[in-house]
């Protein structure tokens, strides 16, 4: 006895025209998605050459004067000869600068009183 060849849901051979729809609508919202993922990595990009260049300044200034700090509201506190350099919350970036020892760390304490800024 011939067996008969196994189809499988042969009734679904073709996908349904609703399931075509939703089918192209969640690609619509991969595409919005995936447009989204580029765009939050270019901002993190940008956000990321910014604070290299504050960075930078900051350490070539080789203090932290009250202006630099007013510019880039970045750096947090003081302690131990490091100033902790955060962006804004949303960003959550942080990083850590060294303070030249020859520099007086109670001028840094002040200067960053002045700013307005919690020390250790």
């Amino acid at each position: 006895m011939a067996r008969r060849p196994h189809r499988a849901r042969p009734h679904q051979a073709r996908p349904h025209h609703a399931l075509l729809k939703k089918l192209a609508k969640d690609i619509e919202s991969l595409k919005k998605a995936n447009n989204d993922v580029v765009e939050a990595v270019e901002l993190r990009k940008q956000w990321r050459k910014k604070t290299r260049t504050a960075l930078n300044e900051l350490n070539s200034l080789n203090t932290i004067d009250i202006e630099s700090i007013e510019e880039f509201k970045y750096v947090a506190f003081v302690k131990n000869n490091y100033a902790m350099i955060r962006g804004d919350k949303k960003k959550k970036f942080k990083c850590s600068i060294r303070i030249l020892p020859s520099q007086d760390s109670e001028e840094i304490k002040r200067m960053a009183n002045e700013a307005g800024i919690k020390h250790t």
